[in-house]
């Protein structure tokens, strides 16, 4: 007996990532799932709220070096869900620069 999966069936489409705002096509799933996984391979658990939010993070990689991951998948031009809300629909913007005064002492890469 083979088992089949069809990815898409569970999914947005390619390059479409509705806001939280948006109930109706929700991608928190997604979200969890990665969160999750990025965990299990050595991500902090601290980590998980601002990836389930959006899959964006931020971690100290040791002293004095600190990474933050954002989501750029909201700034693509092809996310036509951008047209809803155009103006940091996850917040991200908001949390990233909190992030760099937070820590400002410390040399940050963002990626």
């Amino acid at each position: 007996m083979s088992f089949h999966f069809n990815f898409f069936s569970y999914k947005a489409p390619c390059n479409l990532f509705p806001p939280p705002s948006i109930k109706t096509d929700n991608i928190s799933w997604l979200y969890d799932t990665l969160a999750d996984s990025w965990i299990k391979l050595g991500l902090p658990a601290d980590t998980r709220d601002s990836i389930q939010s959006g899959a964006f993070y931020t971690t100290l990689i040791r002293p004095g070096l600190r990474v933050i991951s954002l989501n750029m998948n909201y700034c693509s031009r092809e996310n036509f869900w951008l047209l809803i809300n155009t103006t940091d629909p996850l917040g991200q913007l908001q949390w990233v620069s909190f992030s760099k005064y937070e820590n400002k002492k410390l040399l940050t890469i963002f990626i």
